[in-house]
């Protein structure tokens, strides 16, 4: 057999198993379980970028020394380079080959997180016809809240203070009062995204390279607007724990909220904004942001003095992200990021319980999960009439609030208590 033959044969074989035990990592709820399926799936992963780096490297079969690695693969392959420095280079060249052929490709967590918070890592090929990318259709929360890579983990928990202790006056002789901080956990199990988006097919008429660049680019953007969708408002049932509906593990609710029945007029950003952090500072400052639909923020821009009839807040879009910018209110300046579902507090329907609407507070305070390899597969058959390549992507995420309080909701309700 040949070698280019026989480790594309490997190849197969590699990915079909990792495939498998993908699958068992799904259904299994042991936890135990699930750290094996992962040290499994890490060993063949291994294997899979060593095999598909050879098989970058193989031009035509010359005397080399044997490779390291796989016994089998060692006595087969003899025209491996003994300059490695282009390995990560051939790894990268060998999945965007693989994908032309096979329309599959595994990215492992570490570089799906990249491609999750920083879409500039998607280089666009510029010299393909009939594609131009749209305006920026991804709320940029998803680049600013916490990711962490939990491959190999089961459900997702961290440990939170939700208070301190507090001191009393004492007795002398007697004991001291006791107090303990209060502590907490946030929960949450991993939850599948499946998307799918379409790309033109003359994409195929460009470098393996170029093609992969733009396959990713599309699975990442239907990746990432599924991801904000949730960030702000996932049920933490069918979906990761969103901020509005952001609990513990014992069911306490994680969020303040901020009751709120009159229109959006020019106290309300004072009002919504001092409502975050404790009693003895304000807002946070650096990093603080308000997230809202872009109906309330044209709402924030309608708000006119009673008395000079000029604008009483000043609004500065990012230059270089129009999704974020700056509200000015006197010597207040807030940054802000448009989120298409947050719910716009100007259209929402007052309730007696309220209903969430724009949100104000640090993004670190959010931790959202990577659970195994990003899936990126290519067809052509559903929009195969009008030119187009299916892709779709795959990925396990979780997520929740870490911080007890971390955010404010602003909820409308039919009157203020």
């Amino acid at each position: 057999m040949k070698v280019k033959e026989f480790l594309t044969k490997k190849l197969g074989e590699l990915r079909s198993r990792l495939d498998t035990l993908d699958a068992e990592m799904i259904a299994t709820e042991s936890k135990e379980a699930r750290a094996q399926i992962g040290d499994t799936m890490k060993q063949i992963r291994a294997e899979i970028a060593e095999t598909e780096t050879m098989l970058a490297d193989i031009d035509e079969p010359k005397d080399a020394p044997a490779p390291a690695g796989d016994p089998a693969i060692r006595a087969a392959v003899v025209g491996e380079s003994e300059n490695r420095n282009g390995s990560v280079k051939g790894d990268i060249e060998a999945r965007a080959k693989a994908l032309t052929t096979d329309g599959h490709f595994s990215m492992p967590a570490s570089e799906a997180r990249s491609v999750l918070v920083s879409s500039g890592e998607l280089a666009t090929p510029t010299a393909v016809n009939g594609i131009s990318d749209p305006m920026s259709s991804v709320s940029s929360i998803v680049d600013m809240v916490e990711v962490e890579d939990m491959t190999g983990f089961g459900t997702f928990q961290e440990a939170y203070m939700k208070a301190w202790q507090e001191a009393d006056a004492g007795t002398e002789g007697s004991a001291a009062n006791s107090d303990d901080p209060d502590f907490g956990i946030v929960t949450d199990t991993p939850h599948i995204i499946n998307v799918i988006s379409y790309i033109s097919k003359q994409v195929r008429k460009q470098t393996p390279l170029q093609y992969l660049a733009k396959v990713q680019q599309g699975a990442a953007i239907a990746l990432k607007k599924k991801v904000a969708s949730w960030i702000v408002s996932g049920n933490g049932t069918t979906a990761i724990y969103g901020i509005c509906n952001a609990v513990d593990k014992d069911n306490d609710s994680m969020i303040q909220v901020v009751n709120k029945s009159s229109d959006i007029d020019d106290k309300t950003l004072r009002e919504i904004v001092f409502a975050y952090g404790g009693d003895d500072n304000l807002f946070g400052g650096d990093g603080v942001i308000l997230i809202l639909n872009k109906k309330d923020l044209v709402a924030f821009g309608d708000v006119r003095s009673s008395t000079t009839k000029q604008a009483v807040y000043e609004i500065i879009p990012d230059g270089t992200n129009p999704n974020t910018g700056v509200i000015k209110d006197g010597g207040l300046s807030v940054r802000y990021c448009i989120n298409a579902n947050a719910t716009a507090f100007v259209d929402a329907t007052a309730t007696e319980a309220g209903v969430p609407t724009m949100i104000v507070g640090h993004p670190r305070n959010y931790k959202l999960g990577l659970f195994g390899d990003y899936e990126i597969t290519v067809s052509e058959d559903y929009k195969f009439s009008e030119g187009l390549l299916a892709v779709r992507g795959e990925v396990l995420v979780a997520g929740n609030v870490i911080k007890d309080k971390g955010f404010v909701v602003v909820k409308k309700v039919t009157s203020n208590p």
